[in-house]
């Protein structure tokens, strides 16, 4: 409506009024609050604990160490700021709590309550009948988080004992693990094995601990070696794939590592397919050789592994031994300690049935880029091959066209050792052999080859040996049978002839020179002395061990009664001495290995370079023997001195012997035959 004064807005009177009464005070607000309707909203189901809390909790507590302790930034209102006092102190007192100091590994396990794990357990195999897996990695997950504050100083435990961790395991708790593991499945035991390498990898990669992980790991591998060594390729990826890390590659190899403590054959398996690949890296290779060497030293039988190492096997270790620039030099000492008994290995128990495989690649390694210490102990080896398998000369002409230059060598070698080689090989097949190579080499001239690598000298080596195999030494041997025999010939048959000794020519012969009177004079003196010996033997011996006894024997009955009296007191003063010696020469003995475990390690060292260079002396020594004596066979005995001129002469003087007895033994079968005329 309006008016004179303006318009006006017509409404209703109660909705200023409302609109006026909105502003209420404190108590009404407490009034109307209490008189509203409410709902009752049930209380949230409270979660079950499952086998994931652990993971859950293990995680929260990665992320607390990652984070640290959080500051909350002060805020403008003091309400809010009073409201957030409350969780920073909560959190303050979580991250006391959850971070304690250091301990050992022993105070560690002593906290670990059989019961709550027997109960863990329980639960899980009531929850999860069937997949014995989750049981597994609920309790090594359990133990590794009560494990979580023991330093991981050394990811390979050099210093400790070889089955740490697990020798520090209560024997109730070493029992409960090994009943679980043994109610599991192969199947399932890779797969928590697994579980346990990878869980242990990114534990590392946190910079958390891994000791839990590492018990299973250790338990699994002593009492099932068969399980790491199904997964050896696959944790040799992972190597692999952390070359650039390695604590982890460490970690890797002391886990697989394991199963050579119980078993030889595992052990030098998982050492040649994991380690060995990892020698090149200079970081890894360490421990390889130390693993190898620990192998061989607590497994003294080595009939157990022999399967392991075939000739496919052999030759990469050979190369690694002898190659130049992978180790470092002490690191490759303390591999040819071991070479030789990785070689016995290798041959097997019948190495006259197996040499002749290995024989090709010994051959054909030996080359003008192997290294002399390689050189060597290949020429030793194909040596070795021809006097053990007589199948390997069939196997050597077979390769001998390829490999002209391979065979110059070892034959030059076999002709510059003959005094020493020839002893151990068959010479009738060495012949043949070589008869063998000379009509190769005639057919290889004929087709105009001779520029062919190593033929240069092939012809004359093969016609050197072929002379010294084909003269024959002089016959010292024969000299003296034939000398002798003839000698004893003549005079049995002049004895004969003659009707005994006196009478026969052999007596007069005896009797002009004097030989016979001399002989008869020293006879009779001889029998003469021996009974005036014999006579004051009888007579005086037994006088005077009468006189000797009675003076001598209550002295030494008196001696020997004070030696025993002597005897009893000393073991009785020294009883407690021996058994502190007992007791104590053990711990002195691991206290050393401790404090200085390079000890036994730098003895053995040491004491194998003397050894290797006694022998280099004795071969250099054996070298200059056999230079004099080519020395000599070049400068002195040369002209009517030779070697040859000198059996010549020798061989005519038997052979005018030999006619000469021919000449008198008709001689005297004449005069045998005119006496009975």
């Amino acid at each position: 409506m309006a008016s004179g004064t303006g318009w006006e807005v017509v409404g209703k009177g109660p909705k200023k009024t409302k609109g006026q009464n909105q502003q209420l005070t404190k108590e009404q607000k407490k009034v109307l609050t209490e008189n509203m309707p409410r709902i009752e909203v049930a209380a949230p189901l409270k979660e079950s604990a499952t086998i994931y809390d652990a993971f859950v909790e293990k995680e929260r507590k990665r992320q607390e160490k990652m984070s640290g302790k959080e500051q909350v930034k002060p805020s403008g209102d003091g309400g809010n700021k009073r409201s957030s006092q409350i969780p920073v102190s909560k959190k303050k007192q979580q991250n006391g709590h959850r971070q304690q100091a250091p301990m050992t590994l022993d105070e560690a396990l002593v906290k670990i309550d059989k019961s709550e794990l027997e109960l863990i357990l329980t639960k899980d195999q009531a929850t999860f009948p069937e997949n014995p897996s989750v049981w597994l990695k609920d309790i090594a997950s359990f133990i590794n988080l009560k494990l979580e504050n023991v330093e991981e100083k050394d990811p390979v435990f050099a210093d400790q004992p070889k089955d740490y961790p697990v020798c520090k395991l209560p024997k109730n708790l070493r029992s409960l693990l090994m009943n679980t593991l043994n109610q599991c499945s192969n199947q399932t035991l890779e797969i928590f094995w697994d579980h346990c390498i990878q869980s242990m990898v990114a534990d590392m990669g946190k910079g958390l601990s891994t000791f839990g992980y590492r018990i299973f790991i250790q338990l699994m591998a002593q009492s099932k070696p068969a399980i790491p060594l199904g997964q050896l390729k696959k944790n040799l990826e992972l190597m692999k794939g952390n070359k650039s890390r390695t604590l982890r590659c460490l970690s890797i190899m002391w886990a697989l590592g394991q199963t050579g403590h119980t078993d030889f054959r595992c052990g030098l398996k998982v050492w040649l397919e994991l380690m060995m690949p990892m020698t090149g890296m200079k970081t890894l290779a360490g421990y390889a050789v130390d693993y190898l060497e620990m192998l061989f030293k607590n497994h003294k039988d080595l009939s157990s592994a022999s399967s392991v190492i075939g000739f496919k096997e052999f030759f990469p270790v050979l190369d690694l031994i002898y190659s130049t620039g992978t180790l470092q030099a002490h690191q490759q000492s303390r591999l040819l300690a071991i070479y030789p008994k990785i070689k016995t290995l290798a041959f097997g128990k019948t190495p006259q049935n197996s040499l002749r495989h290995f024989f090709p690649s010994f051959l054909s390694r030996l080359g003008g880029s192997s290294s002399p210490a390689l050189k060597k102990e290949l020429l030793s080896c194909l040596i070795s091959c021809l006097s053990t398998d007589k199948q390997c000369y069939s196997v050597w002409m077979q390769m001998y066209t390829k490999h002209l230059s391979q065979s110059s060598i070892l034959l030059e070698h076999i002709l510059n050792n003959w005094p020493l080689v020839s002893r151990s090989l068959e010479k009738k097949l060495l012949k043949e052999t070589i008869r063998a190579f000379t009509i190769t080499n005639e057919e290889l001239a004929q087709q105009g080859k001779t520029s062919m690598e190593g033929y240069k000298n092939l012809p004359v080596v093969c016609k050197q040996l072929l002379q010294k195999m084909t003269s024959s030494g002089f016959p010292w041997m024969l000299l003296f049978l034939l000398t002798f025999g003839s000698l004893g010939a003549v005079i049995a048959f002049d004895i004969y002839s003659s009707g005994g000794f006196e009478g026969s020519r052999t007596e007069g012969i005896l009797k002009n020179t004097g030989i016979l009177a001399f002989s008869e004079q020293v006879w009779n003196r001889t029998q003469l002395y021996a009974s005036k010996l014999s006579q004051w033997l009888s007579e005086n011996v037994p006088y005077y061990w009468a006189q000797l006894c009675a003076v001598t024997g209550p002295y030494f009955s008196l001696l020997w009664e004070k030696i025993q009296i002597f005897w009893t007191f000393l073991v009785d003063v020294t009883r407690s001495q021996r058994e502190w010696l007992q007791v104590k020469i053990p711990e002195l003995l691991i206290w050393v290995d401790t404090k200085v475990p390079w000890l036994w390690t730098s003895i053995k060292y040491y004491s194998m370079q003397a050894w290797q260079l006694l022998w280099w002396l004795w071969e250099l020594l054996l070298s200059g023997l056999i230079t004099f004596g080519k020395w000599l066979h070049e400068n002195v005995f040369t002209g009517s001195l030779s070697i040859e001129n000198i059996q010549q002469s020798i061989s005519s003087l038997l052979l005018a012997i030999q006619q000469y007895m021919r000449q008198f033994m008709q001689w005297v079968m004449a005069l045998w035959t005119a006496k009975t005329e």
